[in-house]
């Protein structure tokens, strides 16, 4: 009984064999029955009107199969029919859309492309095709388990094939969709008078001819396997399976083959039915479409339960609720739209009532009933308009409430940038301060102390002394040629494009070695160099060079005036990514509460003569440039150590980025 029961449950999962959707049309119909290698050549060789029809026939081949792709190519023959004014090819494409949306589960979508390809059939008087279109829309009112409706619809389909001899298909799959529905709802002799009847309308010598055929049997299977009429149930299963090999539907083979797998678990011959389930689940798994592998996995877990192998009965059913869970989501998805989708179905049958009653109302001859049926109309416009000023209000409220808030967000912003920019530009007036009252004392006071010698110079008559003069003037000279030097720097650094070249280390320190190592005429200064890693470091030349030539140069002065057995080392190791340099001396060493201020401009630490305080300054300034970073670590007596980590660049990536600060007042 329980076997019986999870047979029943499956059967109501399946979601296409009930009610399908008849998409293929007289015109498209002998570019379908062409392989589909054929159909994507002729894309490419075609022109015009024709190459519209081949991407709808395209577009129909692959429905099952590639849903998002039938849609693209669908959307992309509506296109190119619109370009050449084919309203013909624009309703077929609207079709194909529809029936693609609908494989993907997106119903809404799906009932408003439908809807607009009936408003343009209309207008092309094209009375196959609307039949057409209101069985497409029966059959998404079912997906959806809006029966009632959807039998309405169907209805109306019937009654147009009716009235004049049209494609036998088309009126076979109509009432199979019909006797599906009868099925569902437990009317099972009426179910099986639609689907024999439609199987007595259908022609086998068509390709649509064989979809509806193999649609009608499989209805007819799962009508008696409802029953427990298992030997009848294999029959038709069966014969449906071959149609859809014969049709190359991996999607409904799948299906199919579940079916029969079932039929055979229903009547206990569970080797055959285990042979079918694992046939299917290799076919399930090369589609895009997680259902058929969903109800097989269901069905494999029936059957091992049944054999008494639970633990195989357990994989199976545990595979089938993640892949229920999986789809159990995108259908939560979907419901959220029904009733808006319901709403637009009965919105748009309303609005077909309408236009018959008007149509009537102008044959009648009662005055009183053409007053009443203009009441109608106009009470329903009324409340349209009503609930169109409301739902516009309400979006437009909503839209000025986003506004408002994007507003006051981009004012916040604003404001935090106008902050930053105000403590940017109180930390450069600052500085400019600064700058102007030390550049003005600092340029003053040699030039101040030179007018003085030159005096005394002038007066002295002794040649010894006048010498010793000379060369305080000549001292007092160059302490002022350095500090120019050192607001040049400070400009360049600002102002001068960053260019990267590959510079050799090794060559560089030795350059300023021999440039300092003879500070105050001392020939015992101790420099050495280390290095690991690459040899070459590409970066700017000019900029390494200025922080280069500052730390050595002071390295070597606080050395030699501290020790008389003065050493400077300079290390590096360089890899792919980055350089690391120190440059290490046995100095006085910096106090702990000097360090934080030793890169700020024109400090100068105790007991510390000479120099414009601009040297580290400008070796920060110079770093942060080239994108590093510097630090210091020292002990008072025990020297002190700079390093510096600068990226390893390449060829050719300079990124110039302009940078506001002093350099810029100065320059304004």
């Amino acid at each position: 009984m329980k076997v019986l029961l999870g047979i029943v449950f499956i059967l109501f999962f399946t979601t296409w064999v009930g009610a399908t959707p008849i998409t293929l049309d007289s015109q498209t119909l002998a570019l379908a029955q062409m392989p589909q290698d054929s159909l994507e050549d002729l894309v490419y060789t075609t022109e015009g009107i024709h190459k519209v029809d081949v991407l709808n026939a395209l577009s129909w081949k692959i429905k099952f199969s590639n849903p998002n792709r039938s849609y693209r190519l669908a959307k992309q023959a509506r296109d190119f029919a619109e370009s050449l004014n084919y309203p013909m090819g624009v309703a077929f494409a609207n079709k194909h859309m529809g029936l693609a949306r609908t494989n993907q589960g997106r119903y809404r979508e799906a009932l408003s492309l439908v809807f607009e390809e009936i408003e343009m059939r209309k207008a092309l008087q094209d009375t196959m095709g609307i039949a057409i279109a209101n069985n497409n829309i029966g059959y998404i009112l079912r997906q959806q388990k809006n029966y009632d409706l959807a039998l309405e619809y169907f209805r109306r389909s019937l009654e147009l094939t009716a009235e004049k001899v049209y494609l036998p298909s088309l009126r076979a799959l109509t009432l199979n969709s019909v006797g599906h529905i009868y099925r569902i709802q437990g009317s099972y002799e009426l179910s099986e008078k639609a689907h024999l009847e439609s199987l007595a309308v259908l022609d086998e010598g068509q390709e649509l001819g064989k979809f509806a055929r193999a649609t009608t049997l499989n209805n007819l299977g799962k009508l008696y396997l409802e029953q427990n009429q298992y030997g009848r149930a294999l029959l038709y299963f069966f014969e449906t399976l071959e149609l859809e090999e014969q049709l190359n539907n991996p999607l409904r083979q799948s299906q199919s083959i579940n079916n029969i797998s079932l039929a055979y678990l229903g009547n206990n011959k569970l080797d055959s039915a285990q042979f079918y389930a694992e046939k299917g689940m290799v076919i399930a798994r090369t589609i895009d479409n997680k259902a058929p592998l969903r109800d097989l996995e269901h069905t494999c877990a029936l059957i091992y339960k049944a054999m008494g192998n639970f633990e195989m009965a357990y994989l199976h059913e545990s595979r089938y609720a993640n892949l229920n869970d999986s789809l159990l989501m995108a259908e939560k998805e979907t419901e959220i739209s029904t009733l808006e989708n319901r709403f637009l179905s009965t919105q748009k049958q309303n609005e077909i009532d309408l236009l018959n009653e008007r149509q009537a109302a102008q044959d009648a001859e009662l005055r009183k009933v053409r007053l009443t049926n203009y009441g109608i109309i106009g009470l329903a416009l009324f409340i349209f308009v009503i609930a169109g000023l409301l739902y516009l209000n309400n979006r437009l409220k909503r839209r000025a409430n986003l506004i408002l808030l994007a507003q006051k967000n981009e004012v916040r912003k604003q404001r935090d940038e106008l902050e930053q920019s105000n403590l940017h530009l109180n930390k450069v007036n600052h500085e400019m301060d600064s700058f102007m009252y030390r550049v003005s004392h600092d340029l003053r006071s040699p030039l101040t102390s030179v007018m003085g010698l030159i005096s005394l110079a002038s007066q002295e008559q002794d040649t010894t002394k006048r010498d010793q003069y000379l060369q305080l003037m000549q001292k007092s000279l160059k302490k002022l040629d350095g500090f120019i030097q050192d607001i040049i720097d400070v400009t360049r650094n600002n102002r001068q494009d960053v260019k990267y070249v590959e510079i050799n280390l090794k060559a560089m320190v030795k350059e300023y070695f021999d440039q300092y190592k003879y500070h105050d005429g001392r020939t015992d200064i101790v420099c050495e160099y280390e290095s690991k890693g690459l040899a070459n470091l590409i970066n700017d030349e000019y900029r390494l060079g200025i922080i280069l030539s500052n730390l050595i140069s002071n390295a070597i002065r606080y050395s030699t005036e501290y020790r008389e057995d003065a050493v400077v080392k300079v290390s590096t190791q360089i890899d792919e990514e980055r350089a690391l340099i120190q440059v290490r001396d046995n100095g006085p060493g910096i106090t702990e509460e000097h360090q934080a201020k030793i890169f700020d401009m024109f400090f100068r630490g105790e007991n510390v003569t000479g120099g414009s305080g601009l040297g580290l300054y400008i070796v920060k300034e110079t770093v942060e440039k080239i994108g590093g970073n510097i630090r210091v670590a020292s002990e008072v007596r025990h020297g002190a150590t700079f390093t510096l980590e600068l990226p390893n660049q390449k060829l050719g990536t300079e990124k110039q980025s302009p940078s506001i600060g002093l350099e810029q007042v100065l320059n304004a």
